[in-house]
């Protein structure tokens, strides 16, 4: 399409408190950092997973539109530096181990 008809842009259909989205690109982004939660205790609600619907539309005095859910799932991952009880390690290592 050429003109208003070929110009596409996207919009998240909902407010959204941790995405935002480049109406031109259709480019996701995240408004502030995403943390994994323990969802022990948190029944069958899944606080690890954010989800919302992206709407692209053209221009046209017509619009055709198109929607998709996209699904974000936060998933955790050990971001604690490694913590040593002794100032140093010793162990052997035998002549016949491979390097």
């Amino acid at each position: 399409d050429e003109g208003v008809n070929g110009k596409i842009f996207y919009f998240i259909r909902s407010q959204s408190e941790y995405f935002r989205i480049n109406s031109s690109t259709g480019e996701v982004f995240v408004k502030q950092q995403l943390k994994y939660q323990n969802s022990t205790g948190a029944g069958s609600l899944n606080i690890n997973r954010h989800s919302f619907i992206v709407t692209a539309s053209d221009r046209a005095v017509k619009p055709l539109m198109s929607e998709t859910t996209v699904i974000v799932n936060i998933v955790d991952s050990n971001d604690n530096p490694p913590e040593f009880d002794s100032p140093s390690y010793f162990t052997p290592v035998t002549k016949s181990v491979k390097v």
